[in-house]
């Protein structure tokens, strides 16, 4: 996403950002979510990248990010925990270490990572590497017998709030 908006505005110069687009508009808001959270999604591990996802856009930081929230889900800085720990779960599941996840993600105390993966991922990273393995071998992972995930984040409402 970000190297498509770059290469429309080299090719197209009068091209307006969405924070120079109408600020009533919803079309340009949700634009605006939408770029934030590709933004975001593109590089979770840099710990500026909200922050500079949020700096470009051309509405109340406030009233922004309750709209990401109700459009994602999740709050940015929630949504960018989310995406380091679906990093993490590749991590994991080319069978590295809790340890090496947690390194890779950014946390330096894995236990806390642990409890982070949990939250958000619903399994603990050793219960979600079992899975993994099993699932190479030919079983669904538990939980997942209509092959679906379940990220229990986005389906409870007590543990996302503003960050």
């Amino acid at each position: 996403m970000i190297l498509l908006i770059g290469f429309v505005e080299a090719a197209f110069p009068r091209w307006r950002r969405p924070s120079q687009a109408a600020a009533n508009n919803p079309d340009a808001l949700s634009l605006s979510v939408m770029v934030a959270a590709s933004q975001i999604a593109a590089d979770p591990l840099n710990d500026g990248i909200v922050e500079s996802a949020l700096a470009s856009i051309g509405y109340n930081q406030d009233y922004f990010r309750r709209e990401f929230r109700r459009q994602v889900g999740l709050t940015p800085h929630k949504y960018q925990e989310f995406k380091r720990m679906e990093r993490a779960m590749g991590v994991l599941a080319a069978g590295g270490s809790v340890k090496k996840a947690a390194e890779y993600v950014g946390y330096a105390d894995f236990y806390y990572f642990s409890r982070m993966f949990k939250r958000y991922i619903g399994i603990s990273p050793a219960g979600y590497k079992a899975a993994e393995k099993r699932h190479r071998d030919g079983g669904f992972p538990r939980g997942e017998e209509d092959g679906l995930a379940v990220f229990p984040i986005l389906a409870r409402k007590s543990v996302i709030g503003n960050h």
